[in-house]
């Protein structure tokens, strides 16, 4: 890769933790922001959160989230644990996705928490949990694989 790119969501992480750590929207990428993604919590040793409220655009024929609305929140919540526990001129992307999902995601906020279970020098492996904001109800959950390599 050209190393003058960089990721502007690893630099929004970079930031959140500098920060004060009040709620900042994740306005740099434009799948998150349709989301209506925000960034909670967020640390180097891997762990994240972020909530969602997908719009209506979201919402497939019985009245609930569509399910790769659902994948994507969890995809989202692993790489930004990933990324906030990589080095700056490294980053990831997202070889394998295994979604579980529990119940129909109704419309709605969300939590999504990510964790890295594993860091490599060449691969990270995470998994993360979606639940309902207001009942804390698992809906879904999901593991990666993800390479990581130099920006």
């Amino acid at each position: 890769m050209n190393a003058s790119i960089q990721n502007a969501d690893q630099l929004l992480l970079a930031e959140f933790m500098a920060g004060s750590g009040e709620p900042v929207p994740v306005a740099c990428n434009p799948l998150a922001a349709a989301l209506n993604a925000q960034l909670l919590e967020a640390d180097a040793s891997g762990k994240i959160a972020l909530s969602f409220e997908p719009p209506e655009t979201f919402i497939q024929g019985t009245h609930v989230l569509q399910g790769g609305a659902v994948a994507t929140m969890l995809d989202f919540a692993i790489a930004f644990a990933v990324l906030a526990a990589l080095p700056p001129d490294r980053s990831c992307a997202t070889a394998s996705l295994t979604t579980n999902f529990m119940k129909p995601a109704a419309p709605g906020k969300y939590i999504a928490r990510g964790t890295v279970d594993r860091l490599g020098s060449q691969v990270a492996f995470g998994s993360a949990v979606l639940q309902r904001a207001d009942t804390n109800q698992t809906v879904a959950t999901a593991s990666a694989v993800m390479p990581v390599f130099r920006t």
